[in-house]
């Protein structure tokens, strides 16, 4: 199985992450969880990051900026948001991604081309996501803004891992599970 990883890191400003194979030896916690049809996130470039909550530059409509889930890092400006319903999450054990625990992910087949199309924009640096920066949505919140280190990330599972060097704790990665499957 192919299978990419987005890292949750929103250390400094917001997180960047890199794309792998999700770890072969890593041990599921249970079975995975079967998401219901309301599960999704949103994905939506970042276009400009560390802008101040408080405080922004009158060129930025603030429609278009939205809070992280750190309420000590900085807001982000971003772009036109693609909601994805997801088909699967599960937490395992993330063994050789260095990340003591991942969130590994699977997009409904309907919803493949255009998560795609944003994965795209940002590993190819296009102009709607010239950061490479995708954050991740949900109830309007940003819960990460990953590096996308490569194309066509939806088309198999892929791996959301915490930031930092010690990633999630079990606890943080069941929590975003749940929360995504509201």
């Amino acid at each position: 199985m192919r299978a990419a990883a987005l890292g949750l890191g929103l250390a400094a400003a917001l997180g960047l992450a890199s794309c792998s194979a999700p770890p072969d030896t890593a041990d599921t916690i249970g079975p995975a969880t079967t998401l219901p049809p309301q599960a999704s996130i949103a994905l939506r470039p970042v276009v400009r990051q560390a802008l101040p909550c408080d405080e922004l530059p009158s060129e930025v409509d603030p429609s278009s900026v939205l809070p992280n889930e750190d309420p000590e890092l900085a807001c982000a400006e971003v772009g036109a948001a693609e909601g994805i319903d997801l088909a699967r999450a599960e937490v395992i054990e993330g063994g050789a991604m260095g990340a003591e625990w991942v969130i590994e992910v699977e997009v409904a087949d309907d919803d493949r081309v255009a998560a795609n199309e944003q994965f795209n924009a940002c590993a190819d640096l296009e102009e709607s996501c010239a950061t490479g920066l995708l954050a991740i949505v949900v109830d309007d919140t940003i819960i990460s803004a990953p590096q996308v280190d490569g194309r066509d990330l939806a088309d198999e599972s892929f791996v959301i891992n915490g930031g930092g060097t010690d990633g999630f704790s079990r606890s943080e990665a069941e929590d975003l599970v749940d929360r995504i499957s509201r």
